[in-house]
């Protein structure tokens, strides 16, 4: 395949803002729910609370109702550390689907290895020639 006959493939991807909030929505609801459920199973707490203290943990502010259990302290240690993680994942999110609007979009040759100055054919484009 000579130098100036390739073929130029580019996928565009548009960022959809409702996919960005239903998937933020989506990972908030799982992670709360997690949590009211490891609350009312390992720290004994009612529905309400176990629910108010999973939800206070994920936005990172203090219980309600202090875990008293051994097996409600461990999940709690570690719901904590996960809703960490899974809040820089939703800033993640948020942030890729709101700065994505001021990303100038690139024209095909900017992404086309071939149309620069340093090109440097690949080991197969060596081989097509060698058989021409």
């Amino acid at each position: 395949m000579s130098r100036n006959t390739h073929l130029h493939i580019k996928i565009k991807r548009k960022r959809d803002p409702l996919s960005s909030i239903l998937t933020v929505l989506f990972i908030i609801i799982l992670v709360v729910t997690v949590g009211t459920i490891g609350f009312r199973i390992f720290a004994h707490q009612k529905w309400i609370d176990a629910f108010v203290n999973g939800a206070l943990i994920f936005t990172a502010t203090s219980l309600i109702e202090p875990v008293h259990t051994y097996q409600g302290k461990v999940f709690m240690s570690f719901y904590n550390i996960i809703s960490g993680i899974f809040a820089l994942v939703l800033l993640g999110i948020i942030l890729s689907g709101g700065l994505g609007a001021f990303k100038d979009e690139e024209t095909e040759e900017d992404n086309c290895c071939c149309c620069q100055d340093n090109y440097v054919p690949n080991v197969f484009e060596l081989l097509d020639e060698d058989d021409t």
